[in-house]
C-alpha cells in the first residue's frame, strides 16, 4: 500500500488538475481541509478493500442517519448529527478517490454520488423540521417545513431535468439522422451569440451588485450541501452561548426552518427566472459541440 503522499498524487492529484482545467477552485479552505482529511478514509476502505461504489452508499447512510440525529432535543446529538453530514462530505470525496486507484469510474458510480446529494439535503431539512415542530408545534412551522425539504429537491431538479432535456433532445436528433458531429438542425453554430454565462462575466460590475452577490451567497449557504454543515455549527454555538447565558431554552431549529422555508421559494423561482431568461437550456445544448476550452465548470448549473 502506497503513503498517504503517495495516496494523494494517485487519487486527488488527477481530480484537482482535470478540475481547475474548467474553472473548479481547489485552493480555498474549506476544500483543501476536506481533501487533507479525506485521503486517510480513502487509505482505510484501500485496506478494507472495498469498492466505491460501496465508500457511495456509505455515505448516503451517514447523509440520511444525520438527518434523524438533528431531529433529537439534545443539542449534543445534534452536533453528532452534524458531524455525520461532515463526514459525509468526507465521504464524498473518498469514493471518487478510490475509483480512481482501483481504476473502476462509472456511469453508476457517478449516478449515485449526484443521486445521494439530494438525498443528503432532503434528510438534512427533514430533521431539522421535524426537530423544529417538536419545539414549537404550529401549522405554520409544518409548511415552512415542507418548503424547506423541497427546496433542494427543486434546486437540483433544475439541473437534473435540464440535462435529461439536452441529452434527450440530442438523442431524438441522432435516431431521426439530422445531427452531425459540429451540427445540429436548428441551432445556429455560427451565431455570433456567444453564450450567455459568458456574457455575464463580461458585464461591469459595480460595487454594489458585489456586495448584494456575497450578501445573498451567504443567505442562501444553508442550502448548499458543502456550506450547510458550517451554518449549523454556527448556529448551534449561539444556541449553546444563548441558553448559557441568558438561561433560556432556545432552539435554533424553528428560526433556521422558518428562513429555510420563507427564503427557499424565492430562491428557486429566481433561478428559474434566471435559467429561463438566459436561454440557458440552449446555451447547454451547444456546450455538447465546444469544444474542451470552451467549457467551465459552471456551465454544468442552469443560470
Amino acid at each position: 500500500m502506497e503513503t498517504i503522499s503517495g495516496l494523494r498524487n494517485i487519487c486527488q492529484k488527477p481530480k484537482i488538475e482535470s478540475r481547475e482545467a474548467i474553472g473548479y477552485n481547489y485552493h480555498g479552505f474549506m476544500k483543501r481541509c476536506e481533501l487533507r482529511i479525506s485521503i486517510y478514509f480513502t487509505w482505510i476502505f484501500l485496506r478494507l478493500g472495498m469498492s466505491a461504489n460501496t465508500v457511495t452508499i456509505l455515505s448516503g447512510i451517514f447523509g440520511i442517519v444525520g438527518g434523524f440525529l438533528l431531529y433529537c432535543r439534545s443539542i449534543w446529538i445534534v452536533i453528532l448529527g452534524i458531524i455525520f453530514f461532515y463526514t459525509y462530505t468526507l465521504l464524498d470525496h473518498s469514493d471518487g478517490e478510490v475509483a480512481r486507484y482501483n481504476k473502476q469510474s462509472s456511469m453508476l458510480g457517478k449516478f449515485l454520488d449526484w443521486y445521494l446529494h439530494l438525498l443528503r439535503d432532503a434528510a438534512m431539512f427533514t430533521g431539522l423540521a421535524m426537530g423544529a415542530f417538536a419545539d414549537k408545534p404550529s401549522g405554520f412551522i409544518i409548511i415552512c417545513g415542507f418548503l424547506s425539504v423541497l427546496t433542494p429537491i427543486f434546486d437540483k431538479s433544475i439541473i437534473g431535468c435540464g440535462w435529461t432535456v439536452v441529452s434527450w433532445a440530442r438523442l431524438e436528433k441522432m435516431q431521426k439522422g439530422v445531427e452531425t458531429i459540429g451540427n445540429s438542425e436548428g441551432i445556429d453554430f455560427n451565431s455570433d451569440t456567444t453564450l450567455s454565462t459568458e456574457e455575464d462575466g463580461r458585464k461591469s460590475i459595480s460595487i454594489i451588485m458585489i456586495l448584494v452577490r456575497g450578501v445573498w451567497r451567504v443567505a442562501i449557504s444553508i442550502f448548499q450541501h458543502q456550506w450547510s454543515p458550517v451554518v449549523l455549527i454556527i448556529l448551534v454555538i449561539i444556541q449553546i452561548l444563548v441558553n448559557l447565558t441568558e438561561s433560556t431554552s432556545f432552539d435554533f431549529r424553528p428560526i433556521l426552518i422558518c428562513y429555510a422555508g420563507l427564503l427557499g421559494p424565492i430562491y428557486i423561482c429566481m433561478k428559474l427566472r434566471r435559467a429561463i431568461k438566459n436561454k440557458a437550456f440552449d446555451d447547454r445544448y451547444k456546450l455538447l459541440y465546444s469544444k474542451r476550452n470552451d467549457v467551465n465548470v459552471r456551465d454544468y448549473f442552469f443560470y
